[in-house]
């Protein structure tokens, strides 16, 4: 699909309606589309990038953009995709609470598709207001990007590169990560995990979200803050955890199952869990943990502060 001043033209694909046909990118007057023929039809750009006129998919019809409703709209000016969800926290921590309007359209970017955009670079986007996810993904890289608010997951990537992007206030987790990397990352104020899955972890900050930080299995998570959030800092399954900090999170600083442990600072957290410390290591100490353990474990722990 191509983006002009006045108009949108060239195909997209929706993994529900097959190929929906933007317009040709030739409006009969030069600039706009009169959506008065089936030969000038299209979807119309204004200055302040609403979309308005009509496209057409085969298998369900035309698909009208209006601006009574849906509100579409693309700003050219920074990269942004813009819907009308909002996501609203109210309480302070650890007593948030996240409330989800919905309103517009369902996703930002969606690349789930066909095998022909199952692995785009998606770079320099901002995704805000989407009833469900800001970026949806099963291959690719999404880079220097960022999804505040919407709905559901911000950035969901299942295999490809995730890096140096900011997943805020949305409705679910911020960042769905599953088989893909996570470097240079920030997840902050979502409703459920900060980051979710991954395969490697590195880098990345999870801050005052509603469930865990971190919560990962089979995954390597290297030099990752996690503080304030509602659940435990880090939980990591037959993982290795190494150089992380976990801080002031309202469960287990880290809760560790067959995973490797090493090198972390884990205080100030405050779990009301009542399960025992169970350490498996010398000269591990756990300081400053309140109402429960920083660590619940399983695992091999070394040089614990």
């Amino acid at each position: 699909m191509r983006v002009s001043d006045t108009a949108l033209s060239g195909y997209a694909y929706a993994a529900n309606f097959g190929w929906v046909h933007f317009g040709n990118g030739a409006p009969a007057n030069g600039h706009t589309y009169s959506n008065t023929s089936a030969t000038d039809y299209g979807v119309n750009l204004s200055a302040d990038g609403r979309m308005s006129g009509y496209a057409y998919a085969a298998n369900i019809g035309w698909i009208n953009f209006e601006q009574t409703r849906g509100l579409p709209r693309i700003d050219l000016l920074n990269g942004s995709i813009s819907g009308n969800t909002n996501v609203t926290i109210t309480g302070t921590f650890p007593n948030q609470t996240w409330a989800t309007s919905a309103a517009g359209f369902d996703r930002g970017i969606d690349a789930l598709s066909t095998l022909a955009d199952r692995n785009p670079i998606i770079d320099h986007i901002q995704v805000n207001g989407c009833r469900r996810y800001g970026i949806i993904a099963i291959g690719g890289m999404v880079l220097n990007s960022s999804a505040s608010p919407n709905g559901e997951t911000g950035i969901y990537l299942q295999i490809g590169c995730i890096l140096n992007s900011t997943s805020r206030t949305n409705g679910s987790d911020g960042f769905s990560a599953l088989g893909s990397t996570v470097t240079n990352c920030s997840a902050i104020s979502n409703a459920m995990d900060g980051i979710s899955g991954g395969d490697v972890i590195t880098n990345t900050t999870s801050s005052r979200n509603g469930g865990d930080g971190i919560s990962a299995t089979n995954t390597s998570i290297t030099s990752c803050t996690t503080n304030s959030n509602k659940g435990n800092g880090i939980s990591a399954n037959s993982s290795v955890l190494s150089g992380s900090v976990a801080v002031s999170n309202r469960g287990n600083g880290v809760s560790a199952s067959d995973s490797s442990v090493t090198n972390c600072t884990i205080r100030f957290n405050a779990s009301g869990g009542a399960g025992a410390v169970d350490l498996n290591a010398p000269n591990a100490v756990i300081a400053f943990t309140r109402y429960g353990t920083g660590i619940t474990t399983g695992s091999t722990l070394t040089g614990i502060r």
